[in-house]
């Protein structure tokens, strides 16, 4: 037997090396289901990592096979690692490794903020209910569970008193998606689905007899949903005139809202969820623009395309649309799912480079040298691929090489000039690190650079760089100058007033912190005295608001009595 210096005797037989010295799936999946069951899971990370790397020390010219079959190893780590402290039941353990596939998907899938003991139980709990087919169905099953991990809030905060509760089961909501799918109800075939793209169908917040009721009473092709379905539920203005945005015509149901009519909110609410219910990912998107808050949705026209657009007003600068995602209930945008749709992300070599990502992440903490060799193999494969781009600039700041973490970025701005969101987000991270390791010139470079990727259509990018000027300003000391900074960002986007509130509320907060009360009261005095006199172009709800921020200035300054007298004003005569 050969020997691994320090490491011993190379014990890996365990993993059925056959006699090309490849891995047999079979028993390295049993040699980790014993790793789980017997809460040794690190020791199995230990030696499957350890394995991988002196794999790639001897010979980092991998075939196809070679590479998929480390790859695999790869994710047994992973799936060790999620089970150190969370253990799934054994039957359940053993329902994961039936399938290479499965177990793929599920480690590739689950992220930080899933609860795993409750995306265990559910899996447990379908796995029970329908033991002959959960496995054909594992992508539902996985989307349910990291779905239904954490209780579900509504899709918008206008529904009114009246909600039909949910009652939140999984087997109900499986039940529902394995008949439609398996008798061909949907309108878009399930074996196209990702369980990523089923997050976007079982998150549905409402009673089953929601579903069912939009299975029986709507009917289209999927491309009803961009040219009919929103615009169903006929607009309701005067509810816009008389400022009632929330729902007050009994229970919020999706007969009651095509009845009734409703807001933009509602046509949203009444799309996406029929949408779903027919099997069809959708998201519902809120954003500001010129004309006020407004909210549309999106769906899924076929695997990887997506039209995001259904009821947005297009000329009226909606630049970012928001949402929730359903796993993560993080905030999540339409420029989001554009990524998503890149369309090198379905090509031929997306297998060979998400298997290099897949060492470079059990790698990048025992073996930085293989790690950055697999993410940059991984990158070559599939420059727009994110994950190996990520691992490269976290192993590059711990190792401190910062002049190499400036050419990375250099590299990922010509790479992704088409998604400056992704850029935006990676500036800012390595700006920092190098604002505070002494590189000052190359984080502005960075900058500077960023600018050139940001088209006049994203104001919000725009501002946000402005506003992390600020910051840097203010960190200086010199917060006088960083509240004119503000106040200037403030005068030259006043056009676009109903984007600016967050803009405001950091100013407010700013210059209460930094003890200039009496000069917001002043500068806001203004600039909302000009908004009222434009009413031709701006809302009187954004006039309305822009008053909220001066009695909050007032009462930052202690100037009380000026705060209650425009609260009376403010109300009473808009």
């Amino acid at each position: 037997m050969k020997k691994w210096g320090k490491f011993g005797i190379l014990v890996l037989c365990f993993c059925g090396i056959n006699q090309y010295g490849f891995t047999a799936n079979e028993k390295l999946f049993a040699e980790t289901v014993k790793y789980v069951q017997q809460k040794s899971c690190q020791t199995g990370i230990d030696k499957y990592t350890q394995y991988c790397s002196n794999y790639l020390k001897k010979n980092q010219n991998l075939s196809p096979e070679e590479l998929q079959n480390l790859a695999t190893i790869a994710d047994c780590i992973h799936f060790m690692e999620l089970t150190k402290k969370i253990r799934p039941t054994p039957d359940t353990t053993a329902w994961f490794f039936e399938s290479k596939d499965r177990l793929h998907t599920f480690v590739h899938l689950v992220t930080k903020q899933d609860s795993l003991r409750k995306c265990f139980a559910i899996i447990d709990e379908i796995r029970i209910h329908d033991p002959s087919e959960s496995g054909k169905y594992y992508a539902l099953v996985l989307a349910l569970s990291v779905v239904m991990d954490s209780r579900s809030s509504h899709i918008h905060s206008q529904t009114g008193m009246d909600v039909p509760k949910s009652n939140n089961n999984p087997i109900d909501r499986y039940n529902y998606f394995k008949t439609l799918y398996a008798k061909s109800r949907a309108k878009i075939n399930y074996k196209k689905l990702t369980a990523r793209d089923l997050c976007f169908v079982v998150f549905t917040p409402v009673p089953i007899s929601e579903l069912e009721w939009a299975y029986k009473n709507i009917h289209t092709s999927l491309s009803g949903w961009k040219t009919k379905i929103y615009s169903r539920v006929d607009y309701d203005h005067d509810r816009l005139e008389k400022s009632q945005y929330s729902w007050r015509a009994g229970p919020y149901t999706l007969k009651s809202i095509e009845k009734e009519g409703g807001i933009c909110v509602d046509q949203a609410y009444f799309a996406l969820i029929t949408a779903r219910a027919y099997g069809i990912p959708a998201i519902y998107f809120h954003g500001s623009g010129k004309s006020g808050n407004h909210a549309w949705f999106g769906f899924m026209t076929a695997p990887g395309k997506w039209e995001l657009d259904v009821g947005r007003y297009l000329n009226s600068g909606y630049a970012t649309g928001f949402s929730i995602d359903p796993q993560t209930n993080r905030q999540m945008t339409d420029h989001d799912v554009k990524y998503m749709c890149e369309k090198s992300l379905r090509s031929s070599t997306f297998e060979q480079a998400t298997a290099y990502t897949a060492l470079a992440e059990v790698l990048k903490k025992v073996d930085q040298k293989n790690a950055l060799y697999c993410a940059k193999k991984a990158r070559t494969a599939l420059k727009r691929l994110l994950k190996p781009w990520e691992i490269e600039q976290e192993i590059l700041i711990e190792q401190k090489k910062y002049k190499a973490l400036y050419a990375l970025f250099l590299q990922k701005k010509s790479t992704f000039r088409k998604y400056p969101d992704i850029l935006a987000k990676t500036a800012k991270e390595i700006g920092s690190i190098l604002r505070k390791n002494g590189f000052s010139k190359e984080a502005d470079q960075i900058m500077k650079k960023l600018k050139t990727t940001i088209h006049s259509d994203r104001d919000d990018l725009d501002r946000d760089l402005k506003l992390d000027r600020v910051k840097q300003i203010a960190a200086s000391g010199d917060n006088k100058k960083a509240r004119k900074e503000l106040e200037k960002i403030l005068k030259d986007e006043r056009d676009e007033a109903n984007k600016l509130y967050s803009t405001i509320g950091y100013y407010l907060k700013f210059t209460k912190k930094t003890g200039q009360t009496h000069e917001a009261v002043r500068f806001l005095k203004g600039y909302i005295s000009r908004l009222a006199s434009e009413t031709e172009n701006i809302s009187a709800g954004t006039i309305r608001n822009a008053y909220s921020f001066l009695i909050t200035a007032y009462e930052n300054d202690g100037q009380k009595d000026k705060a209650e007298k425009l609260k009376h004003k403010n109300y009473s005569n808009m």
